[in-house]
């Protein structure tokens, strides 16, 4: 177990977990550390696949804080909706709009 500024790591099952003392859940109040190698498929579950919707980066995000946390989140997951093709296809402006 390892304090920081209001924040207390912990390893359990051989998972790193950082805990915030006075967040709900849904604010993340204990996310799991995600190793670089599984980044990737943590956002694709939680933005691309047919259940995630493809739901925009702050709702993205929002998501996956809930329960996980990596050094530099924020700006991987802003890069990654922003090269996401199928929101790309979605958000492409019309031919009339003016």
């Amino acid at each position: 177990m390892m304090w920081q500024k209001g924040l207390m790591w912990t390893v359990q099952e051989d998972l790193i977990f950082r805990h915030h003392h006075g967040l709900t859940a849904e604010e993340g109040a204990t996310q799991e550390l995600v190793p670089r190698a599984l980044r990737s498929d943590v956002m694709r579950s939680l933005h691309n696949s047919r259940y995630a919707g493809h739901l925009g980066e702050r709702r993205t995000l929002s998501r996956i804080r809930s329960r996980f946390y990596w050094p530099g989140m924020s700006g991987g997951v802003h890069l990654w909706c922003r090269t996401c093709s199928h929101c790309a296809v979605r958000k492409r402006p019309s031919k009339n709009a003016h």
